[in-house]
């Protein structure tokens, strides 16, 4: 899944998650953690197995189970036993990052392609080999996505562009959580400026 098709997938299972647990939309701290979570295991992975080369694949790591399931807990204990915004945040994070490894593994769910999800329970099982091993090869892969998308083929890319503009669409309805906040901020004047 690519970074926006996890965004989206994040912010909607979120914003479900607050108006049906808490009836209110996501407020900004928590819609800033939830976005980096959503990224977080890419965020790891791919630099560790495309850059440094020490671990062996793009999925591995960050998204095995073994390592995402301790600190999803270690959030959650930590959310239910802190109120306010620390314990939305603490919500938001594991959430993000879930979302996160359910959209890298959707569509092989779908296929029930068992043999692909092995990056869940690496060390366990090996990672399953990539075509893509660089950041060049994900921009190639962007490419002959977006052909696709162009020819009016239906494929996951075109699907994660739609979940993109309505998770979109649902965060302008929230009024834009942080958006509001950043530009109030940067538009008040400075007490301390000279």
């Amino acid at each position: 899944m690519w970074p926006w098709g996890h965004l989206a997938v994040g912010y909607l299972a979120y914003a479900t998650y607050t108006r049906y647990r808490h009836d209110e939309h996501p407020a900004g701290g928590p819609a800033v953690a939830l976005a980096v979570a959503t990224q977080l295991p890419d965020l790891i992975d791919k630099p560790l197995a495309y850059e440094v080369g020490v671990i062996p694949e793009g999925r591995s790591l960050a998204h095995s189970l073994p390592v995402a399931v301790p600190l999803c807990l270690l959030a959650l204990g930590f959310a239910r036993r802190t109120s306010g915004w620390p314990g939305r945040v603490a919500v938001a994070v594991p959430l993000g990052y879930a979302t996160h490894l359910f959209g890298d593994s959707v569509w092989e769910l779908l296929a029930l392609d068992l043999d692909a999800l092995s990056f869940l329970v690496w060390p366990v099982l090996a990672a399953p080999d990539y075509a893509t091993t660089s950041f060049e090869g994900h921009v190639e892969q962007f490419n002959e996505s977006a052909g696709a998308l162009s020819a009016g083929t239906l494929t996951p890319f075109a699907v994660e562009w739609v979940l993109f503009a309505l998770a979109v669409g649902l965060w302008a309805w929230h009024r834009l959580p942080p958006l509001p906040t950043v530009v109030a901020a940067l538009r008040s004047p400075d007490d301390t400026a000279p």
